[in-house]
């Protein structure tokens, strides 16, 4: 099941899966807990679209799935370490994050499928292919459950006018697993541009977030905005830097060439400055444009090349950009393949590890079959022959 779950590898399903020690029992309590929120939302989006005709008992059977998630997330974890895979190891638990989660596909019966088969104890290697399509398929399930919930926060916000800070903190989600997404949407929409930037620059971590997702609208009426975002991603907080990358993929949405440009200088910046552009820019919805793809690679291409030539490697920043840096390069070949393609190519033949292990998480994407099958396979091969990373 090892190179199906590397497919979604920046899902936290997969990190749940593959990620933590056997012995580390307080992380793994964590982990299981964000699978069944994830889970249990997803849930309850496919009943209300489901109904009644999936099966003659799906009744039933959505009735016990919540009580029985933890059970299923419990098998999949065993299955993988029973094969031996651990290939992400390295991951940092702060990565885990329910806001990765990626691709839209409409998988319900599949995930129904994998379901049963945890139910009735059966062997989950051979439901590998529907386990890697229900990870891809989780935007979609969420949509619409989430559109929901971001018009209800949106409502009580507008009810609460002046009095925000205690209405954000009290459903923040935190302390937990999951920031309450829909929330910081709301935000984003409703609140002025007074209010942002004070949030943006709060104590508290919550608060922060919403603030610094929400500039994001104000980026092409307010040239001072830019600037404090660069401040942002360096902020020691995941969740606030998570931010700055929600509000620039705003801001692509309405201004791609731009965003691109100013990502431009940002790839000549610091790891963490790097990693926010990167993530940015690495959005499939923003990636329309074949020329503007290309502007893309040449960014990562940069940014690689300043991987390969520092000799700060044991840092934290370095870490948090080169796990970026992991799936970033798939998501830009996708939309442009050939643009791709001779960048791929040469860093491939890198003997650098830390290079090594880039280009080896990307290839492992499904995203990267647009490249080929036998380039795909020669590729993968010759990585198999490089050495390790540094940590």
């Amino acid at each position: 099941m090892g190179e199906r779950l590397a497919d979604v590898a920046e899902y936290p399903v997969v990190h749940a899966v593959g990620v933590v020690t056997a012995d580390d029992d307080q992380l793994r309590v964590e982990l299981l807990g964000l699978v069944e929120d994830e889970v249990s939302q997803a849930v309850w989006a496919m009943t209300a679209d489901v109904g009644r005709s999936c099966d003659p008992g799906s009744d039933q059977l959505v009735g016990d799935l919540l009580s029985e998630s933890k059970r299923f997330w419990n098998r999949l974890f065993l299955d993988g370490r029973r094969r031996g895979d651990d290939a992400l190891s390295h991951v940092h638990h702060q990565d885990l994050r329910a806001e990765c989660l990626g691709q839209p596909c409409d998988n319900r019966y599949n995930l129904f499928g994998v379901l049963r088969a945890a139910h009735r104890d059966e062997d989950l290697g051979k439901h590998q292919v529907a386990l890697h399509l229900c990870g891809w398929g989780m935007e979609r399930l969420f949509s619409p459950h989430m559109a929901g919930r971001v018009q209800h926060y949106r409502a009580e916000l507008k009810k609460r006018r002046g009095d925000w800070e205690t209405y954000l903190k009290a459903n923040s989600g935190l302390p937990g697993p999951r920031a309450n997404l829909e929330l910081v949407e709301a935000v984003g929409e409703e609140a002025d541009a007074d209010l942002l930037w004070r949030l943006s620059a709060s104590s508290d971590e919550f608060l922060a977030l919403c603030g610094t997702a929400g500039l994001g609208r104000l980026v092409r009426s307010d040239e001072t905005v830019l600037p404090w975002l660069k401040e942002l991603a360096e902020d020691p907080r995941w969740r606030v830097r998570e931010g700055v990358a929600i509000a620039l993929q705003r801001f692509g949405r309405s201004d791609m060439a731009r965003l691109t440009t100013e990502m431009e200088a940002w790839s000549k910046a610091g790891p963490l400055v790097q990693r926010a552009a990167a993530a940015a820019l690495c959005e499939p919805p923003l990636l329309k444009k074949p020329d503007e793809v290309k502007r893309v690679v040449g960014i990562l291409d940069h940014i690689t090349r300043s991987m390969a030539a520092t000799r700060e490697r044991k840092h934290e920043s370095f870490r948090v950009l080169r796990q970026a840096m992991g799936y970033c390069w798939s998501v830009a070949a996708a939309a442009n393949p050939e643009a791709a393609r001779p960048l791929l190519e040469k860093w491939l033949r890198s003997s650098d590890p830390d290079i090594a292990w880039v280009m080896k998480s990307n290839l492992g994407k499904a995203r990267m079959g647009v490249m080929g099958k036998s380039w795909l396979a020669a590729s993968k091969a010759a990585l198999s022959r490089r050495p390790k990373p540094t940590s």
